[in-house]
């Protein structure tokens, strides 16, 4: 969570104004959208291009510009799985930039320039959620589903058949309910506030509050904030990708439940919830996203893809720790250390190589002397080509018999048994020379 709100903060999210949007999903679609990545992609898709086509009409409308594919938007979506109850709830968070970026001119090789917008009415977050339903039904359709929850429903023996286990997870924690103890199949216990708490007033009921429902979707888009306020960036970059349950909140209590503690009290006075052991796993089983889903998206001009992305991100603060002084010139004594090493390993090992040929040329009967291996390189100290072979290989005179056989002949380390070969290497030339003078 901190490293990922860290890297929003500081390679991500320009210095313009960010608006917060937070879209929920009818019930029906979560537990579907909990284990169908697929879907769950596609949704969240329908959703960013019809917040990007608002921003898009409302910059046309506000700043005059002639084509909407002038403008250009950006924003970043965390896909949540849970709500503060730990219950199966799907739904999304995006910083979205409150403007668009243009080029100066309307000319493409100018650099780009922000221009913000006025806060959403709720007339446009009301269309951007009825388009985004109709969307979605579209979707849903493809896949042989539908936006009614109790159709919805109707889907999930599909899961029960591949993966009873993690089907009966998902349902109990889509539902709220308990899968063991006393509460089994029915709600979890809730501990309320015994004094009544005064009614607070809901931004919903404003007329011109940036938030709308329309067929089961629900859009939040009343905050905003400054992007030169890095702290509340990385602040709001860390509640978008907060994990699902924070330890401090889960108390084991006397009787061998667990107490999960609320943030803030409901609206209703619920203040804490209590959980037997393996409700609380099966709802961390349900917290797990489907395998090769990427919780965090990029869209627009923020995403990976996008050829301004460069001109758009801020550079990441140059770490002072991270450069290292330039080396010194000439040879350091670390180097002479390291080259006075290699050396003496050289000499270890053309020793111990020279003592293996002497003690296996001990029988040899003739061995040619080291200016003679490796043919006419050395026919300027006497000795002719015509005593090695065609190929410059040497030698070997039996004293016993008489005879000049042609053997091929090995020299390197091993000595001569049957046949002496030419030396490969240099190396083998000097144990050679070694044993010869030994």
């Amino acid at each position: 969570m901190a490293d990922t709100a860290v890297h929003l903060e500081q390679a991500v999210l320009p210095r313009v104004p960010i608006r917060h949007w937070i879209c929920s999903l009818p019930w029906g679609l979560r537990s579907l959208l909990g284990y169908d990545r697929k879907l769950c992609s596609e949704v969240v898709s329908a959703f960013m291009a019809e917040v990007d086509r608002s921003l898009r009409w409302r910059a046309k409308r506000e700043l005059g510009i002639s084509s909407v594919a002038s403008c250009h938007t950006g924003s970043v979506v965390a896909v949540q799985r849970t709500d503060s109850a730990l219950r199966l709830n799907v739904h999304f968070h995006a910083l979205v930039l409150d403007g668009v970026y243009v080029h100066a001119d309307g000319d493409p090789r100018a650099p780009l320039e922000f221009r913000e917008l006025d806060a959403p009415t709720h007339a446009d977050v009301a269309q951007v959620a009825a388009r985004t339903a109709a969307r979605i039904e579209s979707i849903l359709k493809a896949h042989g589903r539908s936006l009614d929850p109790e159709l919805g429903e109707q889907e999930l023996p599909e899961l029960c058949f591949d993966e009873p286990g993690l089907a009966a997870c998902y349902a109990a924690a889509a539902q709220g309910i308990g899968v063991s103890g006393e509460r089994a199949g029915k709600p979890l216990l809730r501990l309320v506030v015994p004094a009544e708490l005064p009614e607070r007033s809901r931004a919903a009921d404003a007329t011109d509050a940036p938030i709308a429902e329309v067929r089961g979707i629900n859009l939040h888009a009343a905050q905003v904030i400054d992007g030169r306020d890095r702290r509340r960036v990385e602040r709001l970059a860390k509640y978008i990708t907060r994990p699902p349950i924070a330890q401090d909140r889960l108390e084991r209590r006397q009787d061998g439940r667990l107490e999960l503690i609320f943030k803030k009290v409901w609206r209703d006075g619920t203040r804490a919830l209590v959980l037997e052991p393996h409700d609380l796993i099966a709802r961390l089983v349900a917290a797990v996203p489907p395998p090769r889903f990427h919780m965090l998206r990029y869209f627009g001009v923020l995403s990976s893809h996008s050829s301004r992305r460069a001109l758009v991100v801020p550079k990441p603060p140059v770490d002072a720790a991270c450069h290292k002084p330039p080396p010194a010139r000439g040879r350091s004594a670390r180097a002479a250390r390291r080259e006075g090493r290699c050396a003496g390993r050289a000499e270890a090992v053309g020793v111990v190589a020279g003592a293996r040929v002497r003690r296996r040329c001990r029988d040899v009967p003739t061995l040619l002397r080291p200016d003679e291996v490796g043919g006419g390189r050395h026919e300027s100290r006497g000795h002719h080509a015509a005593d090695c072979g065609a190929r410059g290989r040497p030698r070997i005179e039996s004293a016993a018999h008489g005879e000049s056989p042609r053997p091929r002949a090995r020299a390197i380390g091993d000595g001569v048994r049957g046949e002496v070969r030419r030396p490969k290497a240099s190396l083998g030339r000097r144990c050679v020379a070694w044993a010869w003078r030994g």
